[in-house]
Formats: C-alpha cells, sequence, structure tokens
C-alpha cells in the first residue's frame, strides 16, 4: 500500500466506482493515481485468483481510514 492517497470516487455502474487519487486534500494538491474499485461478485468471479492478486487488492484498509470519499451519492 501506498501513500496514505486521498480518493474522490464516482459511481460508473452499480458494481464499479472510478476514483482519482491526491496526495492529500489540498486544493492543489498532486493527482497520482486513477484507480477502480470493482465489486468483490464481479472481481472474484470474473478473474483468476493469480491475475486477481497481482492486479487487484481489497480497498477495506483505504476505506477504513476515512480518505475514501464517493461523490454523487443520493441523499438519504
Amino acid at each position: 500500500m501506498h501513500g496514505p492517497y486521498h480518493h474522490y470516487c464516482k459511481g460508473i455502474s452499480s458494481e464499479v466506482l472510478q476514483c482519482l487519487l491526491f496526495e492529500s486534500s489540498d486544493p492543489n494538491a498532486l493527482l497520482t493515481d486513477i484507480e477502480y474499485f470493482v465489486s468483490k461478485a464481479v472481481s472474484r468471479s470474473s478473474v483468476p485468483m493469480d491475475v486477481w492478486n497481482k492486479f487487484y487488492h481489497d480497498h477495506d484498509v483505504e476505506i477504513a481510514t476515512g480518505r475514501v470519499r464517493v461523490l454523487d451519492l443520493p441523499e438519504g
């Protein structure tokens, strides 16, 4: 895990979030990466485990930091 990075995410489907990763929450922070959160129901059933282990990772740790924000969520 690199970082810490601040994730600003938007749903692009019911199973995928697209996230911009910044070095901080400062308005002038450097954009470092673009990352996708893909539901486990999709990724684990469609991707062989050796590929998953090489190119994917679980986001539980990142979400627990509080530095992941999902934008455009409906109120409620």
